[in-house]
């Protein structure tokens, strides 16, 4: 839940929804994930939750009837986090048939990164990946453990998620103040590069006050809080894929200036080195 809200919140919404299954405990933790990060951003989240029905017909028309209520109470533009990549794909399908536009009026990201939902969804959905690969890999290591005689871990094995993939439904910047939106555009066109808020100021053209100001006012954050986010956030991304690639290089991809303040930064923010952050996501490495 904080993952999307983060990523969300990134985009420069500030208006936010929860589409979720009422009384189920994932739904439950994921929304509370959500709407803790949201209200630390200085946000509110509406919630819409489904009730449970044995009756597949009846829960079917439940879900159309949340998803309908969700789309006609928000004020575009407005992020929804959908408590799995199904619901998340009607919710799409909804919007295209009331005629609002993904993702400029509704931002949808969704949860399990399924590649047949995300990648046939038009248009392709943004979805919290959680980890699939290391969740297989654990789940085999404590079989073989059951099956040799061994005993059950006595507390619960817990899996972080190991990102966000964004995708064309959250492929959006929601400020309307244009030098925000031109700050954010060029940051995230020119990540690989290694800058700092002084090039911002003579880009845009603007003082550094304004500059300031401006991002407080509309993203609650400054524009160096921004930038390092967002590098941070590309290169937990490279971090957290099938293919390894070495430290120094992701450093160079994320703009810093060397892998010594890339190791600096990502420690302090994230609390563990990159290679630590990597190892504990995948397991094997």
């Amino acid at each position: 839940g904080r993952l999307a809200a983060d990523h969300l919140i990134e985009c420069g919404l500030r208006s936010f929804a929860y589409l979720g299954l009422k009384d189920i405990w994932y739904s439950e933790l994921r929304r509370e994930g959500f709407a803790e990060r949201v209200a630390e951003a200085g946000g509110t989240v509406d919630a819409y939750e489904m009730p449970r029905y044995r009756d597949p017909n009846k829960a079917w028309q439940s879900g159309l009837e949340q998803i309908g209520r969700c789309l006609e109470q928000i004020r575009p533009p407005t992020g929804v986090f959908a408590v799995n990549d199904y619901r998340a794909r009607l919710l799409v399908d909804e919007c295209h048939r009331r005629k609002l536009i993904v993702p400029d009026e509704v931002a949808i990201i969704g949860v399990d990164n399924d590649d047949v939902v995300c990648e046939f969804c038009t248009p392709p959905l943004s979805s919290v990946s959680r980890s699939g690969y290391q969740v297989g890999h654990e789940t085999a290591v404590l079989l073989d453990r059951l099956m040799a005689g061994g005993m059950p871990p006595a507390q619960e094995v817990l899996i972080p998620p190991d990102g966000v993939v964004k995708r064309r439904s959250t492929d959006l910047i929601a400020v309307e103040h244009p030098q925000v939106a031109a700050a954010m555009e060029y940051i995230r066109g020119h990540l690989n590069e290694w800058f700092g808020v002084e090039r911002l100021v003579k880009v845009l053209p603007i003082s550094r006050r304004q500059l300031e100001l401006l991002f407080k006012k509309h993203l609650n954050q400054t524009p160096y809080d921004y930038l390092r986010r967002a590098r941070l956030d590309r290169a937990k991304t490279l971090l957290s894929a099938p293919r390894r690639t070495p430290v120094a290089e992701i450093a160079r991809q994320c703009g810093f200036p060397n892998t010594h303040r890339f190791l600096m930064v990502f420690r302090d923010v994230e609390g563990k080195t990159p290679t630590n952050y990597r190892r504990d996501l995948r397991g094997l490495w």
